[in-house]
Formats: C-alpha cells, sequence, structure tokens
C-alpha cells in the first residue's frame, strides 16, 4: 500500500506502519495482561471467558504485519525497472 500511486492509501499505510514499527515488543504483553480484562467489563462479558490468547494474537500479527510489509517494500525498490 505504501507504493500506491493513490496518496491516501499511501498515506494511511505509512501511519499504520510507523505507529507499529515504534512500538515496543513487551508492549504487545498489555494486550494479553490488560486490554482482555478491560474488553470484558465493557463488553460485558463472563469471567470464565477467557479471551487473552485471542486478544495477543490480534496485537502480534498487527505488530509483525508492519514489519513483513516494510521488509516486502524494501525488496520491491531494491529490483529495478526493466
Amino acid at each position: 500500500m505504501r507504493l500506491s500511486s493513490f496518496k491516501p492509501i499511501s498515506w494511511f499505510a505509512r501511519l499504520y506502519v510507523n505507529l507499529f514499527r515504534s512500538v515496543p515488543m513487551m508492549m504487545v504483553l498489555w494486550f494479553y495482561l490488560v486490554v482482555p480484562s478491560f474488553l470484558q467489563q465493557v463488553l460485558g462479558l463472563s469471567p470464565k471467558t477467557d479471551i487473552c490468547l485471542i486478544s495477543a494474537t490480534i496485537a502480534f500479527s498487527l505488530f509483525e504485519a508492519a514489519y513483513y510489509s516494510e521488509i516486502i517494500r524494501v525488496g520491491i525498490k531494491s529490483i529495478s525497472r526493466g
């Protein structure tokens, strides 16, 4: 998306990548420890409902997607046109 000629898409991708690359990996633990209890209170879920793993998996996936997208973008940019 960062290589898109459509500027809003490129800006969104740049914001996403910069945001998630600036977050330390240890903050993903926050999604395992704090966010599930907050969501249980807000959504009114039963305390027996365990959403810790789901929350951490989503956070880790978003975190890693930002890094992989940069690796792919740089790989594409390293190849000359033609």
